[in-house]
């Protein structure tokens, strides 16, 4: 009787091979998303696993935590107001294109200068 070989089999295939696996996963990932769409199932959020009862400071942890998520409404909040009068900025400016802007802050530069608003003269000749 023939031996055994204790090699292990080699993972070697040829590419006809190989892509037909990746289709026919691509294919399964596919019909899986459409049935999934199809009876509304989402996939889960993984859970947070909390602060363990014996973590040291758990409950400066869980201030800290607090403070940065009221931190991140109020930065976001920050950003949709920014958001918004820009946007209401736009729309003037569209609706009155030449009208003057009434605020003076934006003629000095850094250097708290005026910034010339007239063009320069040039000698026609």
């Amino acid at each position: 009787m023939a031996q055994k070989s204790k090699k292990s089999k080699s993972k070697r295939m040829s590419l006809k091979q190989k892509y037909k696996i990746v289709k026919k996963v691509k294919e399964h990932h596919k019909k899986k998303a459409k049935e999934d769409k199809k009876t509304g199932r989402k996939q889960k959020a993984p859970k947070d696993p909390g602060i363990p009862s014996a973590w040291p400071f758990k409950a400066d942890l869980l201030k800290e935590l607090d403070w940065e998520k009221q931190r991140a409404v109020a930065v976001d909040k920050q950003r949709k107001e920014e958001r918004k009068r820009a946007r209401v900025s736009i729309a003037h400016q569209q609706a009155h294109p030449f009208t003057p802007c009434t605020s003076q802050h934006h003629l000095y530069s850094q250097e708290d200068q005026p910034i010339s608003l007239t063009w320069p003269v040039t000698a026609l000749g």
